[in-house]
């Protein structure tokens, strides 16, 4: 089976929360010997078309912003911790969010990894906006906090609603779960507003994954007042190292993180969460 990523596109501030987003992708691209590009977005509705009247004459601040950008990416780029990597730096001018979408479709990349919070100037996009990123990307995103090591992977959770999520992409995420080698646990989480046996919801599980031949899981069904709350007692109760959660654009993760959920796991330490886009959905059963 062919390596799943090959290029990730990492958005970058300079601010600490993103730096962990650079951490986590330096982490991967070392493992897995893939091609890695930082990116800076000069967010246009923040600066504008301000300028400053010198003695040479206007000064246009998004140029200034760019031009800092790139010298401050490119002594990331010379730093020790980066040395040896197939590393390619850019700073691009837009609306950020839209940016990173767009990038990471023109550089054909396999992800994208954003912080969850950002920093002055930036913190639309890593923090409310990276919401926008999940709902408008067909390219996976990986939404961090803290930096996580590929090498300390060691359970992760696939959290669905399975009956209304079956896709024909899924083989294809299915190949990101079987990277990292880890413990995969299927999970869903009933709510009282949408409340269902636990019989019905163990048989959905089951022939989610007979129709998928995952073998090697552990099926868990939660009980909570909302979805965020279940998920987020469920990752740290059992210590999951990457959550994956799947979006059909506005639908899907969309409903699921309507209250921010990667915020919200964020402020409260819990993993990282790995959305996946699934184009194609079939009708269920029966």
């Amino acid at each position: 089976m062919s390596d799943p990523i090959r290029t990730i596109l990492v958005p970058t501030d300079f601010s600490t929360f993103s730096e962990a987003a650079v951490q986590t992708a330096v982490s991967f691209t070392r493992a897995l010997q893939t091609k890695l590009i930082l990116l800076h977005v000069v967010d246009v509705p923040d600066y504008g078309s301000f300028k400053l009247r010198g003695k040479a004459g206007d000064i246009n601040l998004q140029d200034i912003a760019e031009s800092t950008a790139s010298e401050m990416l490119k002594r990331i780029k010379q730093s020790p911790e980066l040395r040896g990597l197939n590393l390619q730096i850019k700073v691009r001018k837009g609306l950020a969010y839209q940016t990173v979408v767009d990038e990471g479709k023109k550089c054909k990349a396999d992800l994208i990894v954003m912080g969850t919070h950002g920093h002055t100037g930036f913190d639309k996009l890593l923090g409310s906006n990276t919401r926008r990123v999940v709902r408008l990307s067909q390219i996976p995103v990986l939404s961090v906090k803290e930096p996580l090591d590929i090498k300390n992977i060691k359970n992760i959770a696939f959290a669905s609603s399975f009956d209304q999520e079956y896709s024909f992409s899924f083989p294809s995420i299915y190949q990101f779960m079987e990277m990292f080698h880890a413990q995969l646990y299927l999970l869903k989480v009933i709510t009282p507003e949408d409340f269902e046996p636990t019989y019905y919801s163990q048989r959905v599980i089951k022939e989610f994954a007979e129709d998928f031949q995952i073998d090697d899981y552990i099926l868990q069904i939660v009980n909570a007042d909302s979805i965020e709350e279940g998920l987020d007692w469920f990752c740290i109760e059992n210590k999951i190292d990457l959550l994956f959660m799947t979006t059909h654009g506005r639908r899907g993760l969309t409903h699921w993180i309507s209250s921010s959920l990667t915020e919200k796991m964020g402020q409260h330490n819990s993993c990282p969460v790995f959305s996946i886009r699934m184009t194609k959905v079939r009708k269920s059963k029966g």
